[in-house]
Order: C-alpha cells, then sequence, then structure tokens
C-alpha cells in the first residue's frame, strides 16, 4: 500500500511518529509531504523537518507559512503525487484550509481517494471562500476522521453526516524512560511532592488560574516547576513573587519534545488548567496521556477533551475551568495522598499503555485507509460498468 501524506504538523518530529510506526509495516511504503519551514509559535528559530527511517521526507516550499487557513503548497505538491502514485492520501489539515483545498483538488484530478484528519472542536462560520472549501473538503473526502467526539459534533454540523472512526493522539513509548527523571530533579533541587505545568504560558492554558491556586494552597507542602515559554510567563512571575513562592516554583524554560518525559518525571503531579475562550478550547490534552505514561496522576479543567479523558483513564481529579479555588482544593487533596496519587497514575498509565500507543493507533490507521482503497475500487468498477 502506497501512502502519501500532507501535515503541516510533521514538520516538528513528534508528530512523525505515526508515519514511522505505518511505513515500518510489511507492504505499506509512506511518503510524508510538509512544509521546508514553519515560524516558532513565540519567535525561536523555524521548525525545520527531520528525515525519518521508515518514510520518504519531501519538504517543500509553501506560502504563509505559519497560518493554518491560509499557507499552501507550490507547484511541487502535484509533482510528488504523480511521481510516488499512491493508493491513498491522508491529509491530516483542517478543511477550511488552502492546503487541505489544495491537495483535495489534486487528489481529485488523479482520482486518489483521501481520508481527512481534522481537530477543530469549536464549531465557526468562515467567510468565502475559506467555508466553500470546507464544506467541499468534507464532502470530497472518503472518510473524515475526529480527534476527540466533540470534534466529530462540528464535523456533523458541517454536513457530514457519517465522520469515520474517532481518532486520538498517542505517546511515544520510546522516549519514557523509567530514570529519565532523576537527573532533572537533582538539577533544579527540587524536594518533597512536585507539582508541575507544562506548555505554552499563556491565559488560554490557564496559567494565571495555576498561580491562584499556588498561592491559595501555600500554607501545604509543595514545590513547583513550570516547564514551558510564552507571554503570560512575567505575570505568572508577579504573582507568585507577591505572594512570597519565588523561590518555591522553578522555572525551566521551554523544552524540546524528546526532554518532556523527564520533567514529567521529575513531577507528583500534573496541573492542566485550560480554559476555554471564544476562539480555543482544548482540543484534546496530549500532555495528559504523555504524563499518564510517566505514571504521573493529572489535576485538569473541565475545558474541551479534558474531562473525557481523565474520565476514560481514572488517571486523575478534574475542576472547573477558570476555578482557582476548586483546583487548589483539588491540590490539597492529591497532596495528602501520596497513595492514591500512585493509585490514580498507575490507573492511567496501564490505559494510556493499552489504548494511546502509536502501534495501536497505526494499526487503525491501516485499516481506515486500506477501506478508502477498497472503497474506491468499488465506486471505480461501478462507474466502469455504467459506462459501458
Amino acid at each position: 500500500m502506497k501512502v502519501v501524506a500532507v501535515s503541516h504538523s510533521a514538520v516538528v518530529s513528534i508528530n512523525c511518529c505515526l508515519y514511522e510506526e505505518l511505513g515500518s509495516r510489511p507492504g505499506w511504503e509512506v511518503s510524508l509531504v510538509v512544509p521546508e519551514r514553519w515560524p516558532s509559535e513565540y519567535g525561536g528559530p523555524d521548525h525545520k523537518p527531520e528525515p525519518g527511517e521508515a518514510f520518504k521526507m519531501h519538504p517543500l516550499p509553501v506560502f504563509k507559512a505559519g497560518s493554518i487557513p491560509l499557507h499552501g503548497y507550490r507547484s511541487d505538491l502535484g509533482r510528488v503525487l504523480r511521481i510516488q502514485r499512491p493508493d491513498v492520501v491522508f491529509l491530516d489539515e483542517e478543511p477550511y484550509s488552502v492546503a487541505a483545498a489544495q491537495t483535495a483538488l489534486l487528489c481529485r484530478s488523479h482520482q486518489i481517494p483521501f481520508v481527512l484528519y481534522t481537530k477543530q472542536n469549536l464549531l465557526k462560520r468562515y467567510p468565502p471562500p475559506f467555508g466553500w472549501m470546507e464544506r467541499w473538503v468534507l464532502s470530497a473526502a472518503s472518510s473524515v476522521l475526529s480527534l476527540t467526539a466533540e470534534v466529530e459534533a462540528v464535523v456533523r454540523a458541517k454536513g457530514r453526516q457519517q465522520p469515520g472512526p474517532l481518532f486520538p493522539h498517542a505517546v511515544d513509548f520510546s522516549r519514557i524512560l523509567p530514570a529519565c527523571g532523576q537527573s532533572i530533579s537533582k538539577s533544579h533541587g527540587l524536594r518533597g511532592p512536585v507539582i508541575g505545568y507544562l506548555g505554552r504560558l499563556t491565559e488560554a492554558k490557564g496559567i494565571d488560574i495555576f498561580a491562584e491556586a499556588l498561592v491559595l494552597a501555600a500554607d501545604a507542602k509543595w514545590a513547583a516547576l513550570v516547564v514551558g515559554s510564552g507571554p503570560a510567563e512575567e505575570r505568572l512571575r508577579e504573582r507568585l513573587m507577591a505572594a512570597g513562592l519565588a523561590e518555591r516554583v522553578i522555572f525551566s524554560g521551554a523544552v524540546g519534545h524528546d526532554q518532556a518525559a523527564g520533567y514529567l518525571r521529575a513531577m507528583d503531579l500534573l496541573v492542566v488548567p485550560s480554559r476555554t475562550t471564544p476562539s480555543w478550547k482544548e482540543q484534546f490534552g496530549r500532555v495528559i496521556i504523555e504524563a499518564l505514561a510517566c505514571g504521573v496522576p493529572v489535576i485538569g479543567s473541565d475545558s474541551g477533551h479534558i474531562p473525557s479523558l481523565l474520565h476514560e483513564t481514572g488517571g486523575g481529579w478534574i475542576f472547573p475551568e477558570g476555578d482557582a479555588v476548586a483546583l487548589a482544593a483539588a491540590l490539597r487533596e492529591a497532596l495528602a495522598s501520596a497513595d492514591e496519587c500512585r493509585k490514580r497514575g498507575a490507573a492511567g498509565e496501564r490505559v494510556v499503555r493499552e489504548r494511546y500507543s502509536y502501534p495501536a493507533l497505526a494499526d487503525r490507521l491501516a485499516d481506515i485507509l486500506t477501506q478508502a482503497c477498497c472503497a474506491q475500487g468499488v465506486r471505480s468498477a461501478a462507474s466502469a460498468g455504467a459506462s459501458r
């Protein structure tokens, strides 16, 4: 089976794990089309793709790099499809984007079925031509995979009445080593129960709620490890300093995906305090399954898919988004019982290892892509019969 995948997010190496796993299967040949560069969200060096062992990488020039709706590939995308002649295309782009419409049009002209993967969990109405592109791409796809049930509801509301199966994120367990957090704890001088945060430091991620909860739970024994960077960092530092907590909180700055597991293992508890805004809602919460894969329980808000994930895994506590008092209470409950933390962390780890590994996800994707090819063959045969 020959597959061409198109994904701007695969310019980051951790997002290539699925294609590495799929391409390692006997009889599968995977080519990956990505932008040759993608700007970093906070002004750091541009992301650039890294070659894999089990797939062919095709870094192509794009216009409007950094914009999900506006970016598109130059003429080289059609050349890749002509040369590779795939049986199916896996389109990991939002249907309202130029890249998605461009790929879908090329697939139609080459009579290649394509499977769309979408993660948009807010029902938004886009102006022309983006709304038109979205409706057409959703209708033209052989199958539409949704990240979560909330995403599937959006797909249905946009007119696709029979979406394909849910298709979640996964964890690369090869990056999670049992002792990888010890050096982090030692180098940062972390003692006692460690409350962690890992992600962008923005208001949408609820970093101000996290700060207020730490202040409210200041009489409990804890140290905090904040991993990440973003525009809310200065305000976070100022709030903690004003409360006399600056010495109890370590800021590591942003770290690469290959280092994340080490920092997660240095934590006893991870907080994911995301809050919903008019333009954003937590789509999945990949850091939750990454923490649980390390055996670290999670306290998460009820934004987006977070509560569903924590209910499914049994790996933590849930609090109402935006409620610092409730988060502080959850922190106190978790800190009061190391046994309960270990119990929930272990429960979450079992579920994540069973359901959210890349081998399991690649098996599902292989079945979906095979079905898309079979359906295309049936349609082609029916069309040929009707023309005779």
